[in-house]
């Protein structure tokens, strides 16, 4: 996770709410709902953002064991004042967004998929780095000498 390009998914994230398409903001969230950025949402403060992640993240976990169901990995809250959504980025992570009530389920699920994406091959590409390394690092690699000479 350190290892993640952090400073270039929050530019990223910026990015898109700068594009005023009714995304008022983005927190990216790990295991746990711990927060892994932490820039505000919309009108929200850092203790609000880190409570409603932690909320969605429960409630994954709640609706997979009470309805023995895989875990959900999208949730979608609308109410008159907007959207909260969690989007899952991967097995561990996941997006945490707020949008206003200027436009709707299907153009949010359009304007962040190329986010997720993206967020998608950052993860990949570290994990792929990461285990180049621990390959590397090894020295029990199938293609290298092994034992005494």
């Amino acid at each position: 996770m350190a290892s993640m390009d952090l400073e270039r998914i929050k530019q990223t994230l910026q990015e898109f709410v700068d594009r005023k398409n009714g995304i008022q903001g983005f927190a990216l969230v790990g295991k746990g709902g711990v927060l892994i950025t932490k820039p505000p949402i919309g009108n929200w403060n850092q203790n609000t953002v880190g409570l409603i992640a932690g909320i969605m993240a429960q409630l994954t976990t709640h609706i997979g064991e009470r309805l023995k169901w895989d875990s959900a990995q999208d949730i979608y809250v609308e109410s008159k004042d907007g959207y909260i959504m969690r989007v899952a980025c991967s097995s561990h992570m996941f997006l945490l967004v707020k949008a206003s009530n200027m436009t709707n389920q299907g153009l949010l699920e359009v304007a962040i998929a190329p986010i997720v994406e993206e967020i998608q091959a950052e993860i990949n590409a570290r994990s792929s780095i990461n285990k180049e390394a621990r390959n590397n690092n090894g020295g029990n690699d199938s293609q290298q000498p092994q034992g005494r000479y």
